[in-house]
């Protein structure tokens, strides 16, 4: 009785409602008898007395015999085994937690972000695969959205109790983060947060908050009964996000005097939230496709018709620079250079989604094998508009789609952390990620000597790209710092003895000018090859010219007003308002080029 007790107060001590009151007696029964069978295995991990491993491969056996004979010792498991002949469910799933327990025996820190999340697939993504085999749902989508809404629990839960772990020897703070906000573990035994680790924990909430949403859309593909208890979960994680930032801000107790606590009402507030759009299948597809982009987004076949207009509504949603100049196109144009960049989306998705790094790689691998058939064989068999739309504008258009695979292999050196020694390395990389897209919306554009191509046109879209990049890393040094990436060449920060840090507020550091003087002299070469650039716009079309000139000219305006005062970029995001952009969209439509300042005005 004292044990059947002490997991009932466990169960309502979660985050989340374990089996929500209003659900029938066998379901809830169901999602008890596994949350029970969980508990006990965690319990066996983290508090156990005596040898904690061989207490956890005791108990695997016990649950082995759940499957092998049905009649196993431990009171929970015996609660269990009428679930599991009812439902049908694998042993597989409570085998990994128990893994993921024994991991924790033997291992107390995680280097990377995507060390964490590997560990989080032992630990949290099985309970939400049994919870949706308990409701018979075996979608491939569903699983993939139930997995990100699992990771998401297991991290937010992790960083309610930073302080429980540490006293346990543990710190599931990925190391790589740490040392990017310049917070020493010690820093975790105060009694108060200290403003590093307040902002790293601000950074590692949002990034949990935000894969809790990016499979929130799981709760609109169910039905029933399903639906209201994933529901639950996720208002549960949500209500928990909400608690971690009051205690970070100080509104509430600090995070290091105890696990921050949802309040009840919150729960609610979300729960009711979850229901506030119907279920469509089709959102929720799109949600679990948008990290892993190299992945077919439907299984029914799509018109050329159609696939062109998902790769217009991508670009609308997703291109908030590049949009402003794409709709000045005329619509086939229009069309086209939405498909490519959609693609080009997909392959950035997978470099800066949430995916272990080995997998980012697979999923590289993947794409890249897609495109070397899809330029082989020029066409492509499959349901997947973006592939579909590719494929048509390669029958129509000299579409170098080589170019898509630089653009892989730059998302490749991305995701394996590459740095960069010399400006001649970081231009290398300029010209897979954006030069090849230069190069790709000339073949969109045309040239007025078409069909006979101008000589210099592709050597111009190359240097536009490339400039637009330079201007995207200066806008991004601190969030890129943030995500561990450098792209800065060393012997650029040697040469300014700049050596990039955050400071206690999350703000770049740059005590003696040298990181502004950097920034200016980086400017000064993004002019040069912005000016070579734009030798391309009188060779096109009025309306590619405008597109063109509306999309770079952005990047430059926000350049300039980096040059101008370089510290905006130390502590946010830089960007033009909608007006503004507009504003450059005008004028690139009537013909004023705009143009930045000269490389010779930019001081040193």
């Amino acid at each position: 009785m004292r044990g059947h007790c002490a997991l009932r107060d466990k169960r309502c001590a979660e985050n989340f409602p374990v089996a929500l009151r209003v659900l029938p007696r066998k379901p809830r029964s169901d999602l008890i008898a596994v949350y029970d069978v969980v508990r006990v295995i965690d319990d066996l991990g983290d508090c156990a007395s005596g040898d904690r491993t061989a207490l956890l491969e005791t108990f695997r056996t016990d649950l082995a015999s759940v499957w092998e004979t049905g009649r196993p010792e431990h009171p929970v498991l015996r609660q269990l085994v009428p679930t599991v002949v009812a439902r049908g469910l694998d042993r597989e799933p409570f085998d990994r937690v128990v893994r993921a327990n024994l991991l924790d025996q033997r291992v107390h820190r995680y280097a990377t972000y995507g060390q964490l999340r590997d560990y989080c697939t032992l630990s949290a993504d099985p309970i939400g695969r049994i919870v949706l085999a308990l409701f018979g749902v075996c979608d491939p989508v569903a699983i993939k959205l139930s997995d990100r809404v699992c990771t998401a629990l297991q991290l937010i839960e992790h960083w309610q109790d930073i302080a429980e772990d540490r006293r346990a020897g543990r710190v599931y703070l990925p190391q790589e983060d740490l040392a990017a906000f310049g917070v020493a573990e010690t820093e975790l035994d105060a009694v108060v947060s200290s403003a590093t680790l307040r902002a790293l924990m601000a950074f590692e909430v949002t990034r949990a908050g935000e894969l809790l949403d990016s499979g929130a859309p799981l709760v609109r593909l169910l039905h029933g009964w399903a639906r209201l208890a994933v529901a639950g979960y996720v208002a549960g994680g949500r209500s928990a996000v909400d608690a971690l930032r009051r205690s970070i801000s100080g509104r509430t107790a600090d995070i290091l005097a105890g696990a921050p606590r949802p309040r009840r009402r919150d729960v609610l507030r979300h729960l009711l939230g979850a229901f506030h759009q119907p279920p469509t299948r089709r959102a929720a597809v799109s949600h679990a496709c948008q990290p892993v982009s190299g992945e077919v987004q439907s299984s029914v076949a799509v018109s050329v018709e159609e696939a062109f207009d998902r790769c217009e509504s991508i670009t609308r949603t997703e291109a908030r620079n590049f949009y402003y100049g794409i709709r000045l196109l005329r619509p086939r144009k229009r069309a086209a250079l939405c498909a490519v960049y959609a693609l080009a989306r997909r392959v950035d998705d997978i470099g800066d989604g949430d995916l272990p790094l080995a997998d980012k790689l697979i999923a590289l691998e993947r794409l890249r094998t897609e495109l070397t058939a899809l330029r082989v064989s020029g066409s492509h068999h499959g349901a997947d508009p973006v592939f579909t739309a590719i494929a048509d504008l390669a029958r129509r258009l000299p579409l170098p789609l080589g170019a898509f695979e630089e653009v892989v292999d730059g998302v490749e050196m991305d995701v394996r952390g590459r740095r960069y020694a010399t400006f001649d390395e970081l231009v290398e990389y300029c010209r897979c990620v954006a030069g090849a897209i230069g190069r790709l919306c000339l073949a969109v554009f045309g040239t007025r000597s078409d069909p006979e191509p101008d000589p210099g046109a592709t050597e111009y879209a190359d240097a536009l790209g490339i400039a637009l990049q330079q201007i995207n890393i200066l806008r991004d040094i601190r969030e890129d710092l943030g995500n561990g990436r450098i792209y800065l060449p060393q012997d650029d920060l040697d040469r300014f003895g700049v050596r990039l840090a955050l400071d206690e507020h999350g703000c770049l550091v740059d005590t003696d000018q040298g990181l502004s003087r950097l920034i200016r002299h980086s400017a000064s070469r993004a002019y040069q090859w912005y000016a070579h650039g734009l030798r391309l716009i009188p060779l096109l079309d009025r309306r590619s010219a405008a597109c063109c000139t509306a999309m770079s000219g952005i990047y430059v305006r926000l350049l300039d007003r980096i040059v101008e005062q370089p510290s905006l970029v130390f502590d946010r995001r830089l960007s033009l308002s909608g007006w503004q952009k507009a504003e450059v969209a005008m004028w690139a439509l009537v013909g004023s080029l705009p143009v930045g300042s000269s490389p010779s005005e930019v001081p040193a």
